[in-house]
This record gives C-alpha cells, sequence and structure tokens, in this order.
C-alpha cells in the first residue's frame, strides 16, 4: 500500500499544481496515462467489440437460458468507497479478484437484498494478499445492491461458485477459444488506486462528480485486425489467447449520468487466472 500511496500523491500533486478546469484536468489525464498501457482506456472500436460480440452471443444464450440479469453490474460510489477505505486499511491486500457466481440469495435471510440475481450470473468480490490468501474471511456483494454490501461467508460462496462452474459457464465456454472460461477477474491494487486517484481529482477540480462505476459484461475479440492508434501490441499480447473470454470494462460515471471523459472503456482486469 506504501507504494499505491506513493504513486496516488504524485497524481495528485501533479493535478493540483497544474489543473484549473476541464480542459487541464484531461491533459494531466493523458500524461498519466502515458505511465503505462493498463491505465489507459481500451481503444474505442475496440470496446465496441468486446461489448457487441458478448451481446451477439454469449449475453443472448445466457439471457435465453434465464441465467442473467441484465448485461452490467453497477458499484456505486458508497461501495466504492468502502473497497478505497478497506485497501487504506489493509495493507497485505495485493490483488482484488471479481468472482462470477450463480447467486443464491435462499443460503442465508441476509442476502435478500439480491434476490433479484437468484440463479443468475453476479459477481462477487474478494480481497487477496500475495499469497493468494483470502482476507478478512468474507467475501462481498457489492454490485448492484439496494441496501449496502452484502457480506457473504466462504461455506456458501464455495456453493454459488460451485454452481457458476456447474450451471453457467459451460454456456460460456463454447465462445472461448480455450474452452475453459476464466472462473474469476483479478485486479491489482495498484490499478486500481491509479483510477482512484483519478477519480479524486476529477471530483477537485469538476462541479460534477463522480457517481458510480458501471461494470460491463463484454467479450474478448482478437484485436489484431482491428486498428488500434495507440498501444496496439499491448492489446495484441493481452488479448489474443483469451478471445472468447467473460470480462468486463468499467465506467465512471458522473452526478448527471455522464461518462466522464477519460475514464471510460477501462479494462483493470487479468484475465484466466490460474485456479
Amino acid at each position: 500500500m506504501k507504494k499505491i500511496k506513493l504513486l496516488l500523491n504524485v497524481i495528485i500533486l501533479l493535478l493540483i499544481t497544474s489543473c484549473n478546469g476541464n480542459q487541464k484536468f484531461l491533459k494531466e489525464l493523458q500524461e498519466i496515462t502515458q505511465l503505462k498501457p493498463q491505465y489507459d482506456p481500451v481503444p474505442p472500436d475496440v470496446a465496441a467489440k468486446m461489448e457487441s460480440s458478448f451481446k451477439g452471443k454469449t449475453f443472448l444464450e445466457l439471457d435465453k437460458q434465464k441465467l442473467l440479469n441484465g448485461d452490467e453490474f453497477i458499484l456505486e460510489k458508497k461501495e466504492w468507497l468502502e473497497i478505497c477505505n478497506f485497501l487504506q486499511s489493509n495493507n497485505k491486500v495485493s490483488v482484488i479478484r471479481l468472482y462470477f457466481v450463480q447467486f443464491d440469495s435462499n443460503l442465508n435471510s441476509k442476502y435478500a437484498s439480491l434476490k433479484p440475481y437468484d440463479g443468475k450470473l453476479y459477481i462477487l468480490l474478494g480481497y487477496f494478499d500475495g499469497t493468494g490468501k483470502l482476507i478478512n474471511d468474507k467475501y462481498y456483494g457489492m454490485m448492484s445492491v439496494n441496501s449496502g454490501t452484502v457480506e457473504i461467508i466462504p461455506d456458501d460462496f464455495l456453493i454459488m461458485h460451485e454452481n457458476y462452474k456447474k450451471n453457467i459457464k459451460p454456456h460460456i465456454n463454447q465462445y472461448c477459444i480455450t474452452k475453459n472460461n476464466t472462473e474469476y477477474l483479478s485486479i491489482d491494487v495498484i490499478d486500481f488506486g491509479i483510477q482512484q486517484g483519478v477519480i479524486k481529482a476529477h471530483d477537485k477540480y469538476e462541479n460534477v462528480k463522480f457517481k458510480n462505476l458501471k461494470f460491463k459484461l463484454s467479450e474478448v475479440v482478437d484485436p489484431s485486425s482491428i486498428v488500434i492508434t495507440k498501444s496496439k501490441n499491448y492489446y495484441v499480447t493481452k488479448y489474443n489467447n483469451e478471445i472468447g473470454q467473460l470480462t468486463t470494462l468499467t465506467d465512471a460515471i458522473d452526478t448527471d449520468d455522464k461518462i466522464i471523459s477519460g475514464l471510460d472503456n477501462y479494462d483493470l482486469n487479468s484475465l484466466s487466472p490460474p485456479n
């Protein structure tokens, strides 16, 4: 976490000393995203293909099987701040994992607020250290919740995750070149921290504030045949062996329900992690 704090302090200092309104904020954002390609939004043509590929294949299949409740998940600012605070107070966290599950609110009455996702694809969040150990012995339902974060005990998580592997994953596998869709996505806490720093800088310099993160279900496409004006080699390396994998792209949404410029179509995920 010291590394994250240092990165964020540098970013905020740069923005504080030189930003004055939207134009200068975007200029600093462009400089920040030159640090590493993964901090840069996916090129628009690639993002559009990823979303349309999912909607044209996997979405239709899962919807037909009644295994899906929409094509996006929303992380509201309240829950986003909970993640930020958790990372701030737990310096052992190395990775945030987003687990695919088949949700079952009947396992515990405390899960009732997520009943709309009963029997359907859902994403649960867990915090892990550098050795792959779960921190705090809990998983969290934070996406599209109506009454606050839902804490999931490990035994119930295992049931829901196994049900995903048995009942949902096979329908996705048919579209993967590996025939084995990933079971969770990983976000490095440094990548999350960079995005967090930019969001906080946006709120400092803009009148319209950050409202939520929209996680859009998407599908990895072959980028080699798509025109990419920036970092093409990075995306070819990142996606070439993962075509058809289910993933997410994130948009930061402001209080006017508009996408924050420069914080759209982020892919912070690592695909196909080892199980």
